[in-house]
């Protein structure tokens, strides 16, 4: 039966620690505004020469996997599980007086094996699992014309027939979306100098997390026996009105700065006195490059490329190092599958 995309659901879970590998059945359908998800095959082709002209004689499947893409808004409850699967480890608190509002902490696994994921897709023509999938990397775009979206990659084993049908999939009413209003930008010299500063006026940032993700195969089967995530990385960069020199000296000095973005949808209610929210700390911020925007008809605007450091200062801080990630939400289970 022929069917548009929107008819193909999106879930995913956590797979537990010691059972990478195992498909389980979605925590979350992900809205999603994007999303191309399949088999990789790689053949090994028999061109030995038979007396002919004819350049091959058979081939062989060698190598099976799985990848994609999903890109989305950042919902307040359905991005944590990238988040987990991106970086590997969380804790989970209620905030001061509540006791239905939960604040995810999500932090680098100082491992190279970061939470696997089962991805499901239920259509109308087929249902697949895809197991031990790993996040290669995130992007999350803070943009002036559009709600606060993500695009992610994925490695993981090829697909098989799903746990799922059509009668399980259920998304959740209570998720909330976050839009350019929400968002406030700081930099100071430290992380506890932050709270003390004004939001930067910036017109768009975006963010790029690479776990550097990479099959494991060995002799003997044509399927990976693991995806280990390798060196982690943190890249971006940023555009804003340039009416002084504050951020091109930021450049040509070496200076860095901790950074916080603070992502909250004052427009939703939830618990007592608490909002959707979306709360990234990076230790140590590296401005390494800077262009201006020059337009005879145009306000003069700049872009400066961002790398964020690992900061032995700062560890302790609750963000180990170089990046923390809270996320406030109603969502009262646990986003790495225990």
């Amino acid at each position: 039966m022929a069917q548009i995309g929107r008819l193909t659901a999106v879930g995913i879970s956590a797979e537990a620690s010691g059972s990478r590998g195992d498909a389980v059945a979605p925590a979350f359908w992900i809205p999603r505004t994007d999303f191309s998800f399949a088999d990789s095959i790689e053949y090994a082709v028999d061109e030995s020469s038979l007396g002919r002209i004819e350049a091959r004689s058979g081939g062989k499947i060698i190598n099976q996997f799985s990848e994609g893409s999903l890109s989305g808004h950042a919902y307040s409850q359905s991005f944590g599980i990238l988040l987990m699967g991106l970086l590997g480890s969380v804790s989970k608190d209620n905030p001061s007086g509540e006791d239905a509002v939960f604040e995810h902490t999500f932090i680098i696994a100082n491992t190279n094996t970061h939470t696997s994921l089962t991805v499901a897709t239920v259509g109308e023509t087929e249902n697949r699992d895809y197991p031990l999938t790993m996040v290669n990397n995130l992007e999350l775009n803070l943009v002036l014309d559009d709600y606060i979206s993500y695009s992610a990659d994925f490695v993981g084993q090829k697909g098989q027939s799903s746990l799922v049908s059509g009668a399980d999939v259920s998304y959740l009413s209570t998720e909330h979306e976050f839009a350019p209003q929400h968002v406030a930008i700081k930099f100071a010299d430290t992380i506890a100098e932050l709270s003390g500063v004004d939001a930067v006026d910036i017109q768009t940032l975006n963010l790029s997390f690479a776990a550097n993700v990479d099959p494991y195969r060995v002799l003997g089967d044509v399927t990976p026996k693991e995806i280990y995530n390798h060196q982690f990385s943190i890249t971006g960069d940023m555009d804003l009105i340039f009416d002084s020199a504050t951020y091109r000296d930021y450049v040509t000095n070496g200076d860095t700065k901790a950074c916080e973005i603070v992502i909250v949808n004052s427009d939703e209610d939830i618990g007592n006195a608490e909002h959707p929210e979306i709360k990234i700390t990076l230790s140590d911020v590296q401005f390494e490059d800077w262009t201006p925007a020059l337009g005879n008809d145009d306000l003069v605007t700049q872009t400066l490329s961002l790398g964020a450091n690992y900061d032995l200062g700062e560890v302790g801080a609750g963000n180990q190092g170089l990046v923390e990630i809270i996320l406030t939400n109603i969502y009262s289970s646990n986003y790495d599958g225990t």
